[in-house]
């Protein structure tokens, strides 16, 4: 999803999700999930860059509701 300003996913099994920000609003953001007997995921936020520039990710855990 093209200016995703979070891309996160629940893990029912352990009651808890997972999110992952950018500072970069121009970012795309990807969840991608596993397959049958695979039971996992994939966060993330791809984006080009030009020479000398950062972007910043974080990563937060927290109790599902």
């Amino acid at each position: 999803m093209e200016g995703a300003a979070q891309v996160s996913a629940v893990i029912p099994a352990i009651e808890t999700k997972v999110s992952m920000y950018t500072d970069k609003p121009s970012a795309k953001g990807y969840v991608r999930e596993g397959y049958a007997f695979s039971p996992m995921f994939t966060l993330g936020y791809t984006t080009e860059i030009s020479d000398k520039e950062v972007v910043s990710t974080w990563l937060r855990l927290e109790k599902a509701n």
